[in-house]
């Protein structure tokens, strides 16, 4: 039983008592108190007032008749008081079966939330973190397999409770991959995307849909799987399962310079940082280190270094929370060729950009003008906004551009 589950439970009960205890203790007693004391003070108001009349009988303040007429009165006021309280005593004891029928309802009312709570809400995640520590806590792979379906399992219920939780179904889909289970990975996926709208998320879902397709198809890029591919790339052209894919197709292709490409636009697509982000880092450097010297050139393409400064009148609205935004466009497009988000660096900054971190999928051409750009971000939006600091170089060409290309970050947008 969870602490959790612990603390509601005695909540609920010290609720109850707040109900429970006047219901029995001081309404049952003081109305049954109260209708004793009635009766015990008429019963003694009706022998006094027996004794009264004997006494003026005796007294010769009425007569016989007299005596006898008003002793009948008395007797009949007396049993009429009587009557009346005995229907209130029989509906004390209605309310006694009234409290107990209260009762009952009182303590129905936690079952019946539970059962609704764990049939219909969210009491069923209470099991969820116990599922993750036994993954976690695994002390071989058979048990963390198990462990693993286990959870498998949990996050299909829940998925059929809640098919519009799409965390939860990426979760689910995801495991199902790390499960090998590539069919149902596949299924969960397909109904996800049927709730989505064309975004990024989608995007990111029909990457990791291409890749169940993919190696449920024996690590082939079959023309189903050719679909999912180009759908995700026309949301995001540098989509990281995606680019995962075509990079382990072209690498058993024999195909090591555009593996190479591939896994530099995955690498763009990583968080900067990340475990992730090192581990591509790693395997591009390995690769190349097996390559001749002209196919890593040919693989990376051509580069460009960008020393980067702020100018005094701006650097006082400068905060260490901003964003360093990077890019290299063709001038004749708006969106960049390449493009690095960065936390802000202490300046002057010196970063040397190259294809891996194209944007588009497009690459720096040396005979084409193409225009550098520096943009400080407040907001962190990709964006220019009002109060962004920026900068953009002139049209240059590659081959002219000899030493690094210095930017001076001047201009605040309106």
């Amino acid at each position: 039983m969870s602490p959790l589950f612990i603390l509601f439970t005695a909540m609920i009960a010290l609720a109850m008592l707040f109900v429970m205890v006047p219901l029995w203790r001081y309404r049952g007693e003081a109305v049954y108190s109260s209708l004793a004391l009635r009766k015990q003070k008429n019963h003694e108001v009706f022998q006094q007032r027996i004794g009264e009349l004997e006494l003026e009988l005796q007294q010769e303040l009425i007569n016989a008749e007299e005596h006898a007429k008003l002793l009948a009165e008395l007797q009949r006021a007396f049993l009429r008081d009587i009557q009346a309280l005995d229907s209130q005593t029989q509906g004390s004891n209605s309310l006694k079966g009234s409290r107990v029928i209260l009762t009952v309802l009182v303590l129905l009312i936690p079952l019946m939330s539970f059962w609704q709570y764990s049939t219909w809400g969210s009491g069923a995640d209470l099991a969820l973190p116990k599922l993750l520590q036994e993954v976690k806590t695994a002390e071989d792979e058979a048990t963390q397999k198990e462990a693993l379906e286990n959870l498998a399992t949990f996050l299909q219920q829940r998925l059929s409770r809640r098919p519009d939780d799409i965390q939860n179904g990426y979760m689910l889909g995801t495991l199902y991959t790390q499960l090998e289970n590539f069919a149902d990975a596949e299924a969960t996926f397909r109904q996800m995307l049927t709730q989505m709208d064309p975004n990024a998320d989608r995007a990111t879902v029909l990457g990791q849909l291409a890749q169940a397709q993919y190696l449920l198809h024996d690590s082939k890029i079959t023309a189903e799987v050719q679909v999912t591919i180009d759908e995700a790339l026309g949301l995001d052209t540098n989509e990281y399962s995606v680019m995962s894919i075509l990079a382990i197709d072209a690498f058993l292709k024999e195909d090591v310079v555009g593996a190479l490409g591939y896994w530099r636009r995955q690498l763009s697509a990583a968080t900067p940082g990340s475990q992730e982000a090192d581990a591509l880092r790693e395997r591009i450097t390995m690769v190349e280190s097996y390559l001749p010297a002209e196919q890593v050139a040919e693989a990376k393409g051509p580069t460009i270094t960008l020393v980067i400064n702020v100018a005094p009148e701006v650097a006082a609205q400068v905060d260490p929370t901003m964003r360093l935004f990077v890019f290299v466009r063709n001038p004749a497009m708006p969106m960049p060729i390449l493009a690095q988000n960065i936390p802000l660096p202490e300046f002057p900054f010196s970063i040397t950009l190259d294809n891996s971190m194209s944007m588009t999928g497009m690459t720096m051409d040396p005979a084409v003008n193409l225009i550098a750009g520096a943009r400080i971000s407040a907001s962190g939006n990709a964006l220019a906004q009002s109060g962004d600091m920026q900068t953009v170089s002139a049209p240059f060409l590659l081959p002219d551009i000899a030493a690094p290309l210095e930017l001076l970050i001047d201009e605040v947008v309106p």
